[in-house]
């Protein structure tokens, strides 16, 4: 007879009146049952560990906002694109800087609109120095500055070149296109556009022959607005116009 069964009567208290029972199965039987206790256990453990430190779902934008933030992003800039001289405590804000500008952009594309021709002067009701602050606070709060001169004259552009990346304290590089294969060419006697951009420190000059006249300044934040105003002075920072530069 197999091992697995046991003879009518065994464990049951003898006799035929015991019952068939199988040692096996009740075997199983109780490694079920201690199966489902533990099963049971680990889920109320779960539970307590639940109600002990509830999801927070707003966690992940906790933890995360202070590296995307403005303050972060600032104190890790490599360059502060406003001259070390300027207080920016006593600057603008932000907020305000984009008003001054804004609202001269519009002033100046309202006056182009309703004359027969293009700009040639950059003559406008927000007042120079007010526009110079809000310049000088975008600058400051960019990434990126990119700039486009439209000067009568070479020697015109070159010099607001020169002040205007002394001004916002900008790196410095090479000036192309006054050169034919190394050779130095003299500067324009006419109009030239010269476009700058701060990731190089580099600037193009070329001929131009359009009639506005002025900077059209680009300053690129971290925030995802485009931002352009235009035709800003070309004598705006004039009296800061002291510097030894490298242009």
């Amino acid at each position: 007879m197999s091992d697995d069964a046991t003879s009518p009567g065994e464990e049951g208290g003898g006799g035929r009146g015991g019952g068939f029972r199988n040692s096996k199965a009740f075997e199983a039987l109780r490694e079920a049952q201690k199966l489902r206790e533990v099963v049971k256990e680990e889920e109320e453990e779960e539970k307590k560990k639940t109600k002990k430190k509830p999801k927070n779902p707003f966690e992940e934008t906790t933890r995360r906002k202070p590296s995307t933030s403005s303050s972060s992003s600032s104190s890790s800039k490599t360059f502060s694109f406003v001259k070390k001289s300027v207080d920016v405590s006593k600057l603008p804000s932000l907020r305000d800087a984009d008003v001054v500008l804004r609202r001269f952009d519009d002033e100046q594309r309202k006056r182009v609109s309703s004359s027969s021709s293009s700009s040639t002067t950059t003559t406008t009701t927000c007042a120079e120095r007010s526009l110079g602050n809000a310049v000088r606070t975008l600058s400051y709060n960019s990434e990126t500055v990119m700039f486009g001169i439209c000067a009568q004259t070479g020697r015109e552009g070159i010099d607001a070149l020169k002040i205007w990346t002394e001004e916002l304290n900008l790196p410095k590089g090479k000036l192309h296109g006054l050169d034919t294969d190394g050779i130095p060419k003299p500067i324009p006697s006419e109009a030239v556009f010269i476009k700058y951009n701060s990731l190089s420190g580099d600037a193009f000059c070329s001929e131009y022959h359009g009639e506005f006249r002025g900077v059209l300044f680009t300053p690129v934040l971290n925030d995802g607005v485009f931002r352009q105003f235009g035709y800003l002075d070309l004598s705006l920072f004039d009296d800061n116009n002291d510097a030894d530069v490298r242009f």
